[in-house]
């Protein structure tokens, strides 16, 4: 036989054991806020959810099978470190696939294989445990697909009474006076005074009803678009005013 089917053989020989289906079981508790809106949930609580719904798994790093010394490192193309990850069943000796895991440093890049000291290994295994639990057991993983997370207080909240929020602020209506002086500065700009539109309307200008500061305001449009204002208003050389021009 030769060692490929040694190892196919191998490979066929060891159990079959159900996987466990974890999808679900974290709570709206269990999460972590990180500043800058990263949710996460602390590894502590990886581990006791596998203990407690799947017992008999445990997870481990796979150390570089030719050293000596148990080295857990691994080292990719461009230099930078990787941990293999791996979550097995110890009653049977089943072994899922190894999960390949970068060492990266809070900002998420990786790190060069001879930056790498002994507190972001750890890091690093913690790290590597929570994200494998998510691809093995579908643990945690609605973090990663951005799900919303069961909450069991959800109904109990929903059932309190909720503050009626104030009713918004109609938007406060210009009053006749700041219209009128918003108008007259308008006017000014084109040597068009005060004088000029009382003569225009035949009276006071405080006394001018909605429908004269109406005109007045289409008049100003009219002035906007190029007309000459004193055309516009009805206003001679002299300065009289033409009775054509005077609106009621």
């Amino acid at each position: 036989m030769t060692e490929e089917n040694k190892e196919w053989t191998m490979m066929r020989a060891e159990p079959v054991v159900e996987v466990p289906n974890l999808w679900g079981v974290i709570k709206a508790e269990d999460i972590s806020h990180k500043y800058g809106g990263v949710d996460y949930m602390p590894w502590i609580l990886v581990k006791k959810y596998v203990k407690e719904h799947a017992p008999g798994w445990d997870f481990r790093l796979l150390p570089l099978q030719a050293e000596e010394q148990p080295n857990f490192l691994h080292k990719a193309p461009d230099g930078t470190a990787y941990v293999l990850a791996q979550w097995f069943h110890k009653p049977s000796g089943f072994k899922l696939p190894e999960f390949i895991h970068a060492v990266m440093d809070n900002k998420n890049r990786p790190v060069p294989f001879d930056h790498v000291d002994a507190r972001l290994l750890t890091d690093t295994h913690r790290r590597a445990m929570a994200s494998s639990a998510a691809d093995a057991f579908g643990l945690a993983g609605e973090l990663w697909a951005r799900m919303p997370i069961e909450d069991p207080y959800r109904e109990l909240q929903d059932a309190q009474i909720k503050p009626k929020s104030k009713p918004k602020a109609k938007p406060k209506e210009s009053t006749k006076k700041e219209r009128l002086d918003r108008m007259l500065k308008f006017f000014t700009k084109y040597e068009v005074t005060k004088d000029h539109l009382e003569a225009h309307f035949d009276c006071e200008l405080t006394k001018l009803s909605d429908q004269q500061l109406d005109s007045l305001a289409q008049l100003g449009a009219r002035i906007t678009k190029g007309e000459d204002p004193f055309k516009a208003l009805g206003i001679t050389v002299d300065g009289e005013v033409e009775d054509a021009f005077i609106i009621d």
